[in-house]
């Protein structure tokens, strides 16, 4: 295994195991031995393979390779060697994984960057047993795939992440399972999420937090100042429970609602009435309707935007809440709703660069606001950077912004005029 791990252009393949927490339910006794024998082979193949492990999460790997070709051999012999082992308790454990190649930025011993968050969402779209390869990975693939192996062209999908859809590949074994059923995707949740034309960095812990809110909570309110990422983090966090809800996830966009009386009109179009929603809702006074018609459903209804009506999207989470056992609500707000259970997350700003002019190139890219600069300037200028001789500009231009990515976007968006 190499131990500087490889840099540039990285192919990043993730793991995990599927129904890790049922597993661990069936044989809490022996379950130790089961992640140690897992690991043990898994280490065993990335250091045949050339693979850097930088980190284990839980059940899962996160591991770095030089070459598209290496990481895909390591995901076939993993599973072929996995599904030869004799496992304690006579258990089956299925490893899913996924792989992705892209720039990255090291530091130290640490990832960072879009290809990073692609890889883990490949993974996250397959099942146990199955590897999942992005277009990226596959244009790469320098040589002969392993003896018994093809790719599997599973044509264009959504992954988590809400942007434009991309183009995946099963690597198919002829010696095992080459079946699956269909991918975790937005494609297979009914929703109206957007697609995102950017993508979502620097927000991973926000985003796990949300999510854990959600599952402990019925309503979950985020909050803070305008700018500050509040809709972004909400459906993210939607899109990453998705397949938690059998009727999906579903955004009203409260904003251009100015009659507080609309707000419920407004949540009934949102459900009901775009494509692939939820059926043509009957006559009637709107929040009566809602709830009727949500009393036997199980979604995540996101109220986007309630500050200017807040009193309304009060009244009507309090009234779905009390009658619908199955829905959980998240809202985006400035302000709290101040219903009864309401549990709330103020998104914090991103973390600036220190204020001393002379820091360290180094430094200063580990500030989550340059990087949000950079990664916004690289998108209207392909070939920006931070160097030395722009750090301490980009710099003063996150600290004058204090750190709100919304005013970071608007300013690295003018890159192009300077």
């Amino acid at each position: 295994m190499s131990s500087a791990g490889p840099s540039g252009t990285v192919t990043c393949l993730f793991t995990d195991i599927e129904g890790s927490t049922k597993l661990l339910q069936q044989i809490p006794d022996l379950y130790p031995e089961v992640m140690a024998l897992e690991e043990r082979i898994l280490r065993d193949v990335f250091a045949r393979r050339n693979g850097h492990v930088v980190n284990t999460a839980g059940d899962g790997f996160f591991v770095t390779f030089q070459t598209a070709s290496d990481a895909v051999g390591a995901a076939v012999e993993g599973h072929r060697l996995l599904a030869r082992a004799e496992w304690p308790g006579s258990c089956t454990v299925r490893v899913r994984m996924g792989i992705h190649s892209g720039e990255v930025t090291r530091r130290q011993d640490q990832y960072f960057g879009e290809a990073v968050h692609e890889a883990a969402r490949v993974m996250g779209a397959g099942h146990g047993g199955q590897t999942l390869i992005s277009s990226t990975t596959k244009d790469l693939l320098a040589g002969p795939l392993p003896e018994g192996t093809s790719l599997l062209d599973l044509g264009e999908h959504r992954l988590k992440d809400l942007r434009a859809p991309r183009r995946i590949f099963q690597v198919t074994d002829s010696t095992l399972q080459s079946e699956f059923p269909k991918l975790h995707t937005l494609e297979s949740a009914r929703h109206n999420i957007p697609i995102q034309r950017t993508s979502f960095i620097e927000r991973e812990s926000e985003i796990k937090k949300v999510m854990s809110l959600i599952e402990e909570n019925s309503l979950v309110t985020i909050t803070g100042p305008g700018g500050v990422g509040k809709t972004r983090l909400a459906i993210q966090a939607g899109a990453e429970v998705i397949d938690r809800f059998s009727n999906g996830v579903w955004l009203a966009e409260l904003g251009p609602v100015g009659d507080p009386e609309a707000v419920p009109g407004a949540v009934l179009t949102a459900l009901e009435l775009r494509q692939g929603g939820l059926g043509t809702a009957p006559a009637g006074e709107p929040l009566e309707i809602l709830t009727e018609e949500l009393r036997t459903r199980e979604l995540l209804l996101i109220l986007d935007n309630c500050e200017h009506v807040v009193d309304a999207a009060a009244d009507l989470v309090d009234a779905v809440l009390e009658t619908c056992p199955g829905i959980k609500i998240v809202t985006t707000s400035r302000d709290l709703l101040g219903v009864e259970g309401e549990a709330t997350w103020r998104v914090p700003k991103l973390t600036l660069p220190g204020s001393q002019d002379d820091l360290p190139l180094e430094l200063l890219a580990e500030s989550e606001a340059v990087r949000l600069f950079v990664d916004r300037a690289s998108k209207v200028v392909p070939d920006f950077q931070l160097t030395s001789d722009n750090a301490q500009a980009v710099a003063a231009i996150c600290r004058r912004l204090d750190g709100v990515p919304h005013a970071i976007e608007l300013a690295a968006a003018k890159v192009r005029h300077l």
